[in-house]
Protein backbone atom coordinates (compact mmCIF):
# COMPACT_ATOMS: atom_id res chain seq x y z
CA UNK A 1 0.00 0.00 0.00
CA UNK A 2 1.32 3.27 -1.04
CA UNK A 3 1.67 5.12 2.57
CA UNK A 4 2.26 8.67 0.56
CA UNK A 5 -1.32 9.11 -0.40
CA UNK A 6 -3.62 11.63 0.46
CA UNK A 7 -6.39 10.68 3.14
CA UNK A 8 -9.61 9.89 1.61
CA UNK A 9 -13.14 9.78 3.41
CA UNK A 10 -15.29 6.93 2.46
CA UNK A 11 -18.66 6.32 4.52
CA UNK A 12 -20.38 3.30 4.35
CA UNK A 13 -24.27 3.22 5.23
CA UNK A 14 -25.51 -0.24 6.49
CA UNK A 15 -28.86 0.46 5.48
CA UNK A 16 -30.39 -2.51 2.93
CA UNK A 17 -30.10 -1.91 -0.98
CA UNK A 18 -34.01 -1.75 -0.78
CA UNK A 19 -33.29 1.62 1.13
CA UNK A 20 -30.81 3.43 -1.63
CA UNK A 21 -32.82 6.39 -2.42
CA UNK A 22 -33.34 7.81 1.26
CA UNK A 23 -29.55 7.24 1.49
CA UNK A 24 -28.70 9.03 -1.63
CA UNK A 25 -31.21 11.96 -0.28
CA UNK A 26 -29.85 12.32 3.09
CA UNK A 27 -26.27 12.12 1.35
CA UNK A 28 -27.70 15.31 -1.34
CA UNK A 29 -29.06 16.44 1.68
CA UNK A 30 -25.64 16.85 3.59
CA UNK A 31 -23.61 17.65 0.34
CA UNK A 32 -21.62 14.62 0.59
CA UNK A 33 -18.50 15.04 -0.88
CA UNK A 34 -16.74 11.68 -0.35
CA UNK A 35 -17.09 8.17 -1.62
CA UNK A 36 -20.24 7.01 -0.71
CA UNK A 37 -21.15 3.03 -0.28
CA UNK A 38 -23.96 1.11 0.35
CA UNK A 39 -24.29 -2.41 1.93
CA UNK A 40 -25.24 -4.80 -1.20
CA UNK A 41 -27.39 -7.52 1.02
CA UNK A 42 -30.05 -7.16 2.90
CA UNK A 43 -28.37 -9.10 5.73
CA UNK A 44 -26.98 -6.30 7.22
CA UNK A 45 -25.29 -8.13 10.46
CA UNK A 46 -23.21 -10.79 8.69
CA UNK A 47 -21.74 -7.13 6.60
CA UNK A 48 -21.16 -5.58 9.86
CA UNK A 49 -19.54 -8.50 11.57
CA UNK A 50 -17.37 -9.21 8.39
CA UNK A 51 -16.52 -5.29 8.16
CA UNK A 52 -15.34 -5.65 12.25
CA UNK A 53 -16.33 -8.58 14.66
CA UNK A 54 -16.63 -6.35 17.64
CA UNK A 55 -19.39 -4.36 16.05
CA UNK A 56 -22.28 -4.35 17.12
CA UNK A 57 -25.75 -3.47 15.99
CA UNK A 58 -25.62 0.28 16.47
CA UNK A 59 -25.41 2.25 14.27
CA UNK A 60 -23.31 4.97 13.58
CA UNK A 61 -20.30 2.98 13.89
CA UNK A 62 -17.27 5.21 12.81
CA UNK A 63 -13.11 3.61 12.11
CA UNK A 64 -10.36 5.53 10.93
CA UNK A 65 -7.54 2.87 9.07
CA UNK A 66 -4.31 3.78 7.58
CA UNK A 67 -3.07 3.19 4.40
CA UNK A 68 -1.99 -0.68 6.26
CA UNK A 69 -6.02 -1.21 6.97
CA UNK A 70 -4.89 -1.40 10.48
CA UNK A 71 -7.53 0.62 12.90
CA UNK A 72 -6.52 3.78 14.24
CA UNK A 73 -9.38 4.80 15.54
CA UNK A 74 -12.80 3.51 16.37
CA UNK A 75 -16.11 4.54 17.85
CA UNK A 76 -19.38 3.12 18.65
CA UNK A 77 -21.63 6.14 18.71
CA UNK A 78 -20.80 9.68 18.13
CA UNK A 79 -17.65 10.37 17.06
CA UNK A 80 -15.57 12.50 19.97
CA UNK A 81 -14.04 15.04 17.19
CA UNK A 82 -10.95 16.21 19.04
CA UNK A 83 -9.80 12.53 19.40
CA UNK A 84 -10.31 11.97 16.19
CA UNK A 85 -8.90 14.60 14.39
CA UNK A 86 -5.62 14.00 17.31
CA UNK A 87 -5.21 10.49 15.83
CA UNK A 88 -5.65 11.96 12.17
CA UNK A 89 -3.25 14.42 12.85
CA UNK A 90 -0.54 11.69 14.59
CA UNK A 91 -0.87 9.50 11.56
CA UNK A 92 -0.14 11.99 8.96
CA UNK A 93 2.96 12.01 6.78
CA UNK A 94 5.46 14.75 7.95
CA UNK A 95 8.81 15.52 7.32
CA UNK A 96 9.50 16.84 10.94
CA UNK A 97 8.64 13.86 13.50
CA UNK A 98 7.64 16.64 16.32
CA UNK A 99 4.69 16.78 14.52
CA UNK A 100 3.90 13.42 14.86
CA UNK A 101 4.94 13.22 18.18
CA UNK A 102 3.55 15.86 19.76
CA UNK A 103 -0.02 15.00 18.49
CA UNK A 104 0.63 11.20 19.43
CA UNK A 105 1.53 12.34 22.98
CA UNK A 106 -1.84 14.18 22.61
CA UNK A 107 -3.89 11.31 21.10
CA UNK A 108 -6.09 9.16 23.30
CA UNK A 109 -6.70 6.79 20.98
CA UNK A 110 -9.37 4.19 21.25
CA UNK A 111 -8.46 1.69 18.88
CA UNK A 112 -5.35 0.17 20.82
Amino acid sequence: MDKNRDPELVTVSANVPDEKAGVLKILVKRHATSRNLLFGSKNTAELQTAFDPTWESAVPYSTLLDADRKVLYKSLGSVAILELLRTILANLQSDYTGFNQYWQSTSRQSAR
